[in-house]
């Protein structure tokens, strides 16, 4: 399996188990394939005690689509003398999502976009996202009065494009491969500066009992500034697997 582009790791170092690393991503599955990825996932959980996420959504954990994040919610709720760890704060990613807005029939990235600003404001930045979201509103409409509805077309057509790339991305982790996102997006999303302060997280923490089981954002892990290159730099040997276990012998 290529290590570029799995979404499922076992991590190793010096030999001994670490633990595992599984790229999520926000898809829904129906009822059977939903149960098949638990019972897939769960004899790794079996052997972790600590759970790593991106974000606190657990207490939401019932709301999220039908996918492998959830999965992963529920199967906790079944285990016992755990410690769950997250790598960041869930109004920093509702920041960050709120940052790019259409005005006429361009998407602008708001001016306090930026990392730090993200990582120490994001309640602040939050209501000016939402204030500038409603004057974008008001700037559309009146934009179609004037010139032909070219905002509504603008925005359809960005709508059909995403929807292209929302299917491939579907597809491609279904087969379990995942590539990597594009340059703006990766910017817009601040994909590579988060990693190196979870990389502190994860490196500095003395309450984390492994096996861990780590469940971040497919985009965090390829790439040369990923998560996985960055493991690797830390020390430690990941090698990628299948979800799709034929027998129990599959589970190191």
């Amino acid at each position: 399996m290529d290590k570029k582009s799995s979404i499922f790791y076992t991590i190793y170092k010096n030999n001994e188990l670490k633990g595992y690393i599984l790229g999520s991503l926000h898809m829904l599955l129906n009822p059977e394939d939903y149960e098949a990825k638990k019972e897939d996932l769960a004899p790794y959980f079996d052997k972790c005690k600590t759970f790593i996420f991106e974000i606190n959504t657990q207490r939401l954990y019932t709301q999220l689509p039908l996918g492998i994040e959830r999965v992963a919610y529920e199967l906790l709720e079944s285990k016992e003398d755990t410690s769950i760890l997250y790598l960041e704060a869930l109004a920093f990613q509702q920041a960050m999502l709120g940052m790019r807005i259409f005005f006429g029939e361009s998407i602008i990235q708001l001016p306090w976009h930026s990392y730090n600003l993200l990582k120490n404001y994001a309640k602040p930045i939050i209501f000016a996202n939402k204030a500038c979201s409603f004057f974008a509103i008001l700037y559309n409409t009146v934009y179609n009065l004037f010139s032909s509805q070219k905002h509504s077309l603008a925005v359809h057509k960005f709508q059909k494009e995403q929807q292209k790339i929302s299917t491939r991305f579907f597809k491609e982790y279904q087969q379990e491969k995942f590539t990597e996102l594009s340059h703006e997006d990766k910017i817009s999303l601040c994909i590579e500066e988060r990693h190196d302060d979870w990389i502190e997280i994860l490196r500095d923490n003395t309450d984390i009992q492994g096996p861990v089981f780590i469940t971040v954002g497919v985009a965090h892990l390829p790439g040369e500034k990923g998560l996985i290159k960055l493991l690797e730099k830390e020390g430690y040997e990941l090698v990628p697997q299948t979800l799709h276990l034929k027998d129990e012998k599959k589970v190191d």
